[in-house]
C-alpha cells in the first residue's frame, strides 16, 4: 500500500514540542533505584476537591439539575458559577474597570481563545522569559510571532529597558504570568502597572495569567493587573483541584463580547455542565479551605529551599509552586533529569522550553505534607551528587 504523504500546516511544524513529552521519554526508561517515587515534575496540589464526586451528585439532584446536565448548554457557562466568579472579582480582584465572564475548559482554552480573538498571522506577542512553556506554544499556533524578553538570572525578573525594546510595530499583545510558572516569582505592582499603561498608550492588549492568584506567601497579597486593555486568566486546576474537569475563565472587557462568543461557539461550545458545577461548589465553599492548604505549602517551600539553596543561581519564590535550579554547566537539562531519576526515582522537568535553558523545575505542592520532609532531603542528596 502507497503511504500518504499529505502536509501539515507550517504553524504546527514550527511550534515547539512540549517539554512534557521530553521528559516522559526519559521517565518511561525507568529508574534503576529502589526507592520509592517522587514526582516533582508536575504542577499539581496535594489536596483534593472541596467534595467527592459522590457528595455533587447528590448536591446536583437535589437541585433538580440532572435533566439538562448532559444537554448543550450556555456557552459563557452556567449562571450559578458566573455569579460566584463575578462576586469573587468584585470582591477580592476589585477590577476598577467591567468585566465580562466566559468559563471555558481551562485556562490553556481562555488563552489560546485570546490569541485566537486578537492576532492576526504575523502578529507580535511578547513574553517575559522564563514563560509559561504552552504559552510559547499557543502563540505560535495562532500563526501569531512570540518576542520574548530575557530575565536577570539574579531574580528571574524583566528589566523595563528590555521590555520596551521588545515592543515594535508588530505587537498586538504582551503576556503576563504572575505569580510566574515556572520561576515562582512575583512581578511587583509597580511593574504590573508600567506594562499595563505602557501598552494602553499603544494600543496593545495584556493577558495576564493569574492561575496562580492564590499561591502567594509570607502574608503577601496577590494583585491582579487592572485596565481596560487587560484580559485576566483564571483557572481551578490548582488551588480549587480541579485538574482533570478543565475548569477555567476569562474576565475581559465587555465589548469583546460577541467576538469571544465565536470562539466560543465554534471550538467549545462550554464547558462541561459537571466540572461547571464542582467550581462553583469551590467558588461557595472551598475558597477558605483553599487559603488553608496554600498557608501549609509554606512548609514545602521552606524546607525544599532549603535542599536546593546550596546551589549558586537559585532564587526562593514567594509566588505559585515552582523552584528553577540550574544545571552544572557543560551538562544537558535531559542528562541533568536522567541522573536524578535513575539513581534517585525524582521526576523534574526542564526548563528549556520555558526560556530558561539549563535549567530544571521542580513543583513542589504536590508532596503531602507528611511526605516532604523525606522528598526535600532526597532531592538535596541527589543534587549534592549531581554537582560534586
Amino acid at each position: 500500500m502507497n503511504e500518504f504523504k499529505g502536509k501539515c500546516s507550517k504553524r504546527i511544524e514550527q511550534t515547539k514540542e512540549s517539554i512534557i513529552y521530553e521528559a516522559m521519554s526519559i521517565f518511561q526508561e525507568g529508574s534503576s533505584s529502589s526507592l520509592p517515587p517522587f514526582n516533582l515534575a508536575q504542577g499539581m496540589v496535594y489536596w483534593g476537591p472541596c467534595k467527592s464526586f459522590g457528595e455533587l451528585n447528590e448536591e446536583v439532584q437535589k437541585q433538580n439539575q440532572l435533566q439538562w446536565i448532559d444537554r448543550y448548554g450556555a456557552i459563557e457557562g452556567i449562571e450559578v458559577l458566573r455569579n460566584e466568579i463575578k462576586k469573587k472579582l468584585r470582591e477580592e480582584n476589585k477590577y476598577s474597570y467591567d468585566r465580562e465572564v466566559y468559563v471555558t475548559p481551562g485556562s490553556n482554552a481562555a488563552f489560546q481563545s485570546v490569541l485566537l480573538t486578537l492576532c492576526d498571522p504575523g502578529d507580535e506577542v511578547v513574553l517575559f522569559a522564563p514563560y509559561f512553556f504552552n504559552h510559547h506554544m499557543s502563540i505560535t499556533l495562532s500563526g501569531a510571532i512570540p518576542k520574548v524578553v530575557p530575565f536577570d538570572p539574579k531574580d528571574f525578573l524583566p528589566s523595563i529597558g528590555d521590555f520596551e525594546a521588545a515592543v515594535g510595530e508588530k505587537t498586538r499583545v504582551v503576556v503576563i504570568c504572575n505569580p510566574s510558572n515556572p520561576s515562582g516569582v512575583i512581578y511587583s505592582p509597580s511593574l504590573i502597572q508600567h506594562v499595563q499603561k505602557y501598552c494602553q498608550e499603544r494600543g496593545i492588549w495584556i493577558i495576564s495569567d493569574e492561575a496562580y492568584e492564590d499561591f502567594v506567601y509570607d502574608g503577601q497579597d496577590h494583585v491582579s493587573t487592572d485596565g481596560p486593555n487587560v484580559i485576566n486568566l483564571f483557572t481551578f486546576s490548582k488551588g480549587a483541584s480541579l485538574a482533570g474537569w478543565r475548569i477555567g475563565y476569562m474576565a475581559f472587557p465587555p465589548s469583546l463580547t460577541p467576538q469571544f462568543a465565536k470562539i466560543q461557539d465554534s471550538i467549545f461550545i462550554h464547558a462541561s455542565h459537571i466540572g461547571q458545577f464542582f467550581a462553583a461548589q469551590h467558588c461557595q465553599e472551598g475558597r477558605i479551605r483553599t487559603k488553608q492548604f496554600v498557608k501549609s505549602l509554606e512548609v514545602h517551600r521552606d524546607l525544599f529551599w532549603n535542599a536546593i539553596k546550596h546551589i549558586p543561581g537559585t532564587v526562593k519564590t514567594n509566588g505559585a509552586f515552582y523552584y528553577l535550579i540550574p544545571v552544572p554547566k557543560g551538562m544537558k537539562e535531559s542528562e541533568a533529569l536522567r541522573f536524578i531519576f535513575e539513581k534517585y526515582n525524582i521526576k523534574l522537568l526542564s526548563a528549556k522550553g520555558c526560556g530558561a535553558p539549563g535549567y530544571l523545575r521542580i513543583a513542589f505542592a504536590v508532596i503531602p505534607p507528611e511526605l516532604v520532609e523525606s522528598c526535600s532531603t532526597r532531592l538535596e542528596k541527589a543534587l549534592k551528587d549531581l554537582y560534586k
